[in-house]
């Protein structure tokens, strides 16, 4: 399986989702409460923990999910699953975007669909709920646009494997891998002065790999823009350019002009 769980999770319900999120919700507002927000994470998590299992919530800390292709491996941890639904738990001065996408992440590994993210740190309790409709049919689903035809077969293999909508990180580190990548410093210049040098993923002495996710067309446009000046600086010859647009991943090597 390329990816499984250390403990089985279980689709729920929008209505068992709530009524899960509400007791929760209500013991975190109650820790907050009781021990101020000042502390760290794992103690907020470990309390948390403690008062849901009084109640008769089954839970886990610290609940591994491990993805396998090939011979990349890579293991992400929920902070906590209650009655099967996934919360994570942070201390920070504001949730944000980047929180959602971690705990969205998770969704789609374990294909659920809705989970909680729960931030101890500000005067009162901060939540938000992050949900998706996409199941692991639907990420079954991608085109593939490439110029080299053996990242193309890297690309439907790791994809038929993982599926799409999944971490760019995570997509990276197995491209990384799956490719030979090594990663190394490449000298900068700016008219033949050197100014510094930059850690690139090389796939070849004088070709790096970019792998990032970008879904609108003036991104594209305005990403390849600045590669095409990073270019002129970089001791390079080209960049081998994968991005995943959701269902949409294209291939392509950027040239030093």
């Amino acid at each position: 399986m390329p990816i499984s769980f250390s403990k089985i999770i279980q689709v729920t319900h929008q209505d068992d989702f709530h009524a899960i999120d509400h007791m929760v919700m209500k013991s975190a507002f109650e820790i907050h409460n009781e021990i101020g927000r000042l502390l760290d994470e794992k103690v907020y998590q470990r309390t948390l923990l403690h008062r849901l299992t009084s109640r008769g919530l089954q839970c886990e800390l610290e609940s591994e999910i491990r993805i396998t292709h090939k011979e990349f491996q890579k293991s992400y941890f929920i902070d906590l699953i209650v009655d099967g639904v996934l919360f994570e738990t942070k201390t920070t001065a504001q949730l944000k975007p980047q929180h959602e996408a971690q705990l969205l992440n998770y969704l789609l590994l374990t294909n659920t669909q809705h989970g909680k993210l729960i931030n101890f740190r500000p005067n009162s309790v901060q939540s938000r709920f992050v949900s998706t409709t996409l199941r692991s049919s639907d990420r079954a689903k991608f085109k593939i646009t490439a110029e080299d035809s053996a990242i193309a077969e890297v690309l439907h293999d790791l994809l038929s494997d993982l599926g799409t909508h999944l971490a760019i990180n995570l997509y990276s580190d197995a491209l990384r891998q799956l490719l030979d990548s090594e990663l190394r410093e490449i000298s900068l210049s700016d008219a033949k002065k050197f100014i510094g040098v930059q850690a690139m993923p090389m796939l070849t002495n004088t070709e790096a790999l970019i792998v990032i996710a970008i879904a609108q067309a003036q991104g594209i446009a305005s990403y390849k823009k600045h590669l095409t000046r990073f270019l002129t600086i970089a001791d390079l010859k080209s960049f081998n350019w994968i991005n995943f647009n959701n269902r949409t991943i294209t291939q392509s090597v950027l040239l030093r002009k």
